[in-house]
């Protein structure tokens, strides 16, 4: 099993990291091209190792539709992420 290093990044660290300005990541987020963002009080964070799996794909040259399979598949592992930690608690 992977080892998985967490940790929350604001959405303009989040937007640097896969090189977009806050507009644009915005729209990423708005169509689905970027995972939803977790809610923190009033702010809003993504996880570094989502935004690292995105950044590794536009690096391997993804469509705009295979970054919305793998933002939707990203998802989907972080509810079992979150079950998980749930169920051990």
């Amino acid at each position: 099993m992977t080892q998985i290093t967490l940790a929350l990044l604001s959405l303009e660290d989040a937007f640097s990291r896969i090189g977009t300005k806050k507009s644009r990541g915005y729209a990423m987020i708005a169509d689905g091209r970027l995972p939803r963002p977790i809610g923190l009080g009033r702010s809003r964070r993504l996880p570094a190792h989502e935004i690292d799996r995105i950044v590794v794909a536009l690096i391997g040259g993804v469509t705009d539709e295979g970054l919305r399979e793998l933002s939707t598949r990203l998802m989907n592992e972080r509810a079992v992420l979150v079950s998980s930690a749930e169920a051990a608690a």
